[in-house]
């Protein structure tokens, strides 16, 4: 199977699932124990059927069951096959072909083998160095198909004859007593590494690989050979067994584990056909600056369980994160002391905040510190040793700049609360996604500074206006007309379209028009902090999370996604920020997500979505999108993410709500209608994968 096929697969594959059918279950020897200990990404599905059933029980189930969506879903389920086919290429079976035999737990796993000293690069004709090839990334699917053993032996035997049609040249091994069949597959034309396609059948488990040491060892696993495995590693154990705690006895029907540099690193590999990547590389500047220390994420996921359609707690595992003396004692280092987010505090939104936001979140993170540590990657990532502290000294004392200091004249007059609100402007399109950041200030003194520290640096700048709404001061980079940015000014990096001091918060937001609805007295019935979705979901927080929250998340889904959903009926790509849209994004256009993908099959093919033109209108898919909530928790060992999305059935809020999400009831008198946003207002233009992607690191 082809590596570069499985690498994001983990975000996918719940999605997969819904192509596949099974009716029994019969346990196997757990798959953690049966996977090597380099293993860097992993998922399983408990049992199949199970899956199946409570997820098509969802909304989401109920919504891509509808007649109307049948394009939209035909359409990724053709994608998913072309980019994410784990099986298809190599082994010639589609995920139909092997949802007919599985019956129990399906597994996916990312490993990594280790990796040989690299020889030095060849120097070649026409003075072309090449680079040396190291390990790429292995991909394995292990599948229990007991009680369907002949079929899954009927499907090998077609695969077989699939393969040596296609010139593959077969063979066989024996390993512990386990019948190994390998497949050499022709070698392709500027190909780095030969190509296999390998699978056994023992004991009513089917596994296939692509590379013949990592499935020997599962052979050796099964048939009780010990030797180190997933469920040795220590970032795996403490994740799961983190999660386990949160669950209180509820038995999760996916899990996924990752190490994120490990995993990172085996996609770079795959993605490059396992050639040494040329440039400046983020993942060993990351790791030098501390971030290592993250050894491992992963979670559990439920579908239909109680008033939850989904319900999903995720561990961040990183021991020492937070010290028992503060972050002074933590056992991160440089840069990576940055990720310092106290517990407690008030996390309600404000009472300016109207309640026809599309979500809000609110985060207590230590400004100062960032500042004060974030300056060696900083200088890292540009080359030049001191060049942060450089930048704010010329701030500081050069006679011709705006001479302030930003230490004291900013972060240290914040509280620490960080809050973002998006917004959506009407009429929906690729311009609508409107964001506002807050900061507090700690008081009204340290807002005073604050707003004088803005004035000497909009002073200093002239692309930057001075305007007053209703007694408060906005600020407003000028639009060139030389420039395709809609965006032309920035603030530390952010983006901004509007800017001002007000009501206690430094404001920053992507234009004007959202910026003075921040600004406007509400009574409290227009409040987002009243609505009774909001007060539902954080009785739902209050409820899972363990301990005083370090942040809080509340999304309103019908209406966050309104304007992506509308692009797909143009035919239009989805270019929203939120993760659901960038994996949809990634799957019509993948170099914009992954780099030029020169020797993957059929992956510049789709720049447009096709066969989803006929979708119903968003009013009829809106009831089906009911709000969700999310809170972290700051632990001594990592963070602790517990979220979740209502269920229809709820008693509390999921059908009251419904009839709100009805047209002409909700609707109408909770999202924006504001016509005066410039262009139906600015879109940010410098999101985190957007950033990566216009720096080319790799």
């Amino acid at each position: 199977m082809s590596s570069i096929k499985g690498h994001t697969a983990f975000g996918a594959v719940a999605l997969v699932l819904v192509a596949l059918g099974a009716t029994a279950f019969a346990a196997q020897p757990a798959s953690e124990v049966l996977l090597p200990a380099t293993t860097k990404g992993y998922v399983s599905v408990a049992n199949v059927p199970e899956l199946i059933e409570s997820f098509n029980a969802t909304q989401w189930g109920r919504l891509l069951s509808d007649p109307q969506m049948k394009p939209l879903f035909e359409n990724w389920q053709r994608l998913m096959r072309e980019r994410f086919g784990v099986t298809g290429e190599e082994l010639g079976v589609s995920w139909e072909e092997l949802g007919a035999v599985v019956t129990g737990e399906l597994t996916m796993a990312v490993i990594q083998p280790k990796p040989k000293p690299l020889p030095k690069p060849k120097r070649v004709a026409r003075r072309r160095t090449v680079l040396p090839v190291s390990p790429q990334a292995v991909i394995v699917l292990m599948a229990d198909v007991t009680g369907r053993t002949e079929k899954a032996k009927t499907l090998l035997r077609k695969i077989d004859a699939d393969l040596i049609k296609r010139g593959a040249k077969k063979r066989q091994r024996t390993v512990a007593g386990v019948q190994i069949t390998v497949f050499d597959l022709p070698k392709e034309r500027r190909k780095a590494t030969q190509r296999h396609a390998i699978y056994f059948l023992k004991n009513d488990l089917l596994v296939a690989c692509d590379n013949e040491p990592v499935i020997g060892g599962i052979a050796e696993r099964l048939t009780g050979k010990k030797s180190p495995s997933l469920a040795d590693v220590d970032a795996y154990r403490m994740v799961t067994k983190r999660c386990k705690l949160a669950a209180a006895g509820l038995q999760p029907q996916l899990r996924w584990f990752m190490k994120p540099f490990g995993y990172i690193a085996s996609v770079q590999s795959a993605a490059n056909d396992g050639r040494r990547i040329r440039g400046k590389k983020m993942l060993p500047i990351l790791q030098a600056q501390g971030f290592g220390a993250i050894e491992g994420l992963g979670g559990f996921v439920n579908f239909r369980t109680g008033r939850y359609d989904v319900l999903h707690r995720t561990f961040v595992y990183a021991p020492g994160a937070a010290g028992k003396a503060g972050p002074a004692k933590t056992r991160l280092r440089l840069a990576a002391r940055m990720l310092t987010f106290p517990s407690g505090g008030d996390l309600e939104p404000q009472p300016f905040v109207p309640r026809s936001v599309s979500s809000y979140d609110s985060i207590n993170f230590d400004l100062k510190n960032a500042f004060n540590t974030i300056g060696t990657l900083v200088d890292a990532l540009i080359g030049e040793p001191g060049i942060w502290d450089e930048i704010f000294e010329g701030l500081k004392f050069d006679p011709d700049g705006p001479k302030v200091d930003f230490e004291k004249e900013l972060f240290d007059q914040f509280s620490g609360r960080v809050s973002i609100v998006t917004g959506n402007s009407n009429p929906p399109g690729a311009k609508s996604e409107r964001v506002m950041m807050m900061l507090e200030a700690k008081d009204k003194q340290a807002e005073t500074i604050l707003k004088q520290f803005v004035e000497k640096m909009a002073k200093s700048n002239d692309e930057i206006n001075k305007r007053t709404y209703k007694g408060h001061v906005i600020w407003e980079p000028t639009t060139r007309e030389d420039s395709d940015e809609e965006n032309n000014d920035t603030f530390l990096g952010i983006p901004f379209g509007a800017m001002a001091v007000a009501n206690g918060q430094f404001m920053m937001a992507t234009d004007v028009a959202f910026l003075k609805e921040f600004l406007n007295v509400l009574p409290p019935e227009d409040q987002l902090r009243g609505t009774a979705e909001y007060r539902t979901i954080q009785a739902c927080l209050a409820e899972l999370a363990d301990g005083q929250p370090s942040g809080t998340f509340f999304t309103r889904t019908d209406q966050i996604d309104h304007h992506g959903y509308e692009l797909l009926r143009k035919g239009q790509t989805p270019t929203t920020e939120r993760m659901p849209w960038q994996l949809l994004r990634g799957l019509f256009e993948p170099d914009w997500l992954f780099g030029p993908q020169k020797n993957a099959r059929s992956l510049g093919r789709d720049r447009q979505p096709r066969g989803v033109g006929n979708l119903p209108p968003y009013d009829q898919v809106r009831p089906y999108l009911l709000p969700a909530g999310l809170a972290m928790t700051s632990e001594s060992d990592g963070w602790m993410f517990t979220g979740f999305t209502i269920g229809e059935d709820d008693g509390d809020c999921g059908r009251h709500l419904r009839r709100m999400l009805r047209p002409g009831i909700f609707f109408r008198s909770t999202t924006c209608n504001r016509r005066d946003a410039p262009n139906g207002g600015l879109a940010p233009k410098r999101g985190f994968l957007q950033t990566l992607h216009r720096m080319r690191i790799r």
